[in-house]
């Protein structure tokens, strides 16, 4: 039989997730039911279409696994039945949870059975409800050898399921398939390659999440040894290879990969949305000049793409950084958009002061200081809105209604502990008052002051680690930015009162009280902000 391997694609994808397609019944019949049916069936059609029916019940089916296995075995069975036995065992059983004897079978069939239908059925059973064991990887390896390019194909998807909490990728096989002569086996090991180099939730511990963190950055070192195949697929006329490529190297190439710009700059000008978009995210991570094709698209995809398209698509601006000029005015619409979700909105903000001081950024004053001095707004959004102002340095003094806005914001009802970005937006208008005001500073800076002094939980910023993903696989979840600093931010606070100066200051004994605790405490500190309140007390004379 000559077969069509667009068809099993589509056949393929159809089985990705048993629970999806798990019914109470399925055409009017239960599990045991169709099991019985299974069992009396008088030829191998009837028979094919029983266990066609149990795989489409899922788990419920469980109970038919010792049958369907029996006939799986047999090489005398019908193959078209036996590849349906083989797909159903894998929507029936939940990933992890075959046994060893119906592992062993599929591992069997996918390395060596004669007939590719079977090999076939086997190897994405395999890829739903295998694990990345010592059996199931050879097997995998095994398949990917084949002369049919359907077994190739499912193969290298298969990996893509099995191996996506891997610190150790099959190299060898992606590499392989991703040179393969069938475009449909490219395509689906480059689909492979970037769902296993995708963050993936790890648990809402630290310690998970930062094991994931350690995981993606083994893998993604390992993946970068294919990065020639990756290009290569990118300048591939076939439209899904090209759109699955770019996607993965979103996750793979780095500032270092320049090499890789102009293969990446020439998709971002495809008719195809999605290999636009997905390039132009791709070589934003790479940044600098070489990215500036990049610009235009993510723009787009700011004005026109859902959330998540909207979020990456300002995280990567950010990354472009300088060069990005012209995103300015789209960001700044992002950021003043009431009705835009915060992420995406904090995101922009980012972005604008990345690309830092320039006179789009300073004709968008007026605009910023509307979301900055309105109470009703997220306080994050507030937050980063500010420091996207923070980039005109010595420019920003002549925005006095900024510093109108963050004198409302030291006594602004609502703001604290308890809020999201509450005590940042208080602490941020004790420095940018305390730095550019300095002994003129209103006597409500004084209370917000002292709590910041207090507040040992806030550390300056020196990194932003988040995950990146492509545009052609949704439903994969939100993108990940996690924040991390190092500096104790109080450090910030005593250059204030440094500006605001000892008359002012010691004025207000709490404020001196605190300054000398940290000094003289046993309790262990930054070391830095320890030397810069000695430096500071000594400076006023105060014991």
């Amino acid at each position: 039989m000559k077969h069509k391997t667009c068809m099993v694609a589509i056949f393929a994808a159809w089985l990705l997730s048993p629970a999806l397609f798990a019914h109470a019944d399925y055409l009017g019949k239960n599990a045991a039911e169709w099991h019985k049916a299974f069992q009396t069936a008088p030829d191998a059609k009837t028979k094919r279409n029983a266990a066609f029916a149990l795989g489409k019940l899922g788990n419920q089916a469980s109970m038919a696994v010792p049958d369907l296995l029996q006939c799986l075995k047999s090489d005398q069975q019908d193959a078209d039945l036996r590849e349906t036995i083989a797909l159903s065992l894998g929507q029936i059983l939940p990933r992890g949870a075959a046994n060893g004897e119906v592992l062993q079978e599929l591992c069997r069939l996918a390395a060596g059975n004669p007939d590719f239908r079977v090999k076939r059925g086997a190897v994405i059973a395999l890829g739903q409800c295998g694990t990345d064991t010592g059996e199931v990887r050879p097997a995998l390896e095994k398949a990917m050898g084949d002369n049919s390019p359907a077994v190739r194909q499912n193969a290298a998807w298969a990996f893509g399921e099995i191996c996506q909490r891997t610190d150790n990728l099959p190299m060898g096989s992606l590499k392989k398939a991703l040179a393969d002569n069938d475009k449909l086996v490219k395509r689906d090991a480059a689909l492979a390659l970037g769902k296993i180099v995708t963050y993936q939730p790890a648990g809402n511990d630290d310690a998970s999440e930062q094991r994931e963190r350690q995981r993606l950055v083994a893998i993604r070192g390992q993946a970068h040894t294919v990065l020639t195949e990756l290009l290569d697929c990118v300048r591939n006329d076939y439209v899904e290879l090209k759109k699955a490529a770019c996607g993965t190297l979103i996750n793979v190439v780095t500032s270092k990969d320049t090499a890789a710009s102009a293969s990446l700059a020439a998709a971002c000008s495809h008719e195809d949305i999605e290999v636009r978009r997905n390039a132009a995210l791709a070589l934003a991570n790479i940044g600098g000049n070489g990215a500036r094709p990049a610009i235009p698209v993510l723009c787009d995809a700011l004005r026109t793409g859902d959330s998540e398209l909207r979020h990456l698509a300002a995280m990567g601006i950010r990354n472009v950084g300088h060069d990005a000029v012209e995103a300015v005015p789209v960001l700044v619409d992002r950021i003043v958009d009431g009705n835009e979700t915060p992420g995406v909105r904090t995101a922009a903000a980012m972005a604008l002061q990345t690309i830092g001081n320039c006179n789009e950024a300073v004709k968008a004053m007026p605009r910023l200081t509307s979301v900055l001095k309105d109470s009703t707004q997220p306080a994050l959004v507030r937050v980063r809105v500010l420091a996207a102002m923070r980039v005109h340095n010595d420019g920003l003094a002549k925005f006095e209604d900024v510093f109108d806005a963050l004198t409302k914001v030291l006594t602004e009802p609502g703001l604290g502990a308890g809020v999201p970005g509450g005590n940042l937006l208080r602490y941020d208008a004790v420095y940018l008052l305390g730095v550019f005001k300095g002994p003129k500073v209103p006597d409500e800076i004084f209370p917000a002051a002292l709590d910041y002094l207090k507040d040992n939980t806030i550390r300056i910023l020196d990194r932003i680690d988040t995950d990146g993903r492509g545009t052609g696989e949704p439903g994969t979840g939100v993108v990940k930015v996690k924040e991390r600093g190092t500096v104790d931010g109080r450090t910030m606070a005593v250059d204030a009162l440094k500006r605001i100066g000892s008359e002012r200051v010691q004025a207000h004994p709490e404020i001196i009280a605190e300054l000398r605790e940290l000094r003289d405490t046993n309790r262990e500190i930054d070391a830095q902000l320890r030397i810069k309140v000695s430096d500071l007390l000594k400076q006023w004379d105060v014991k």
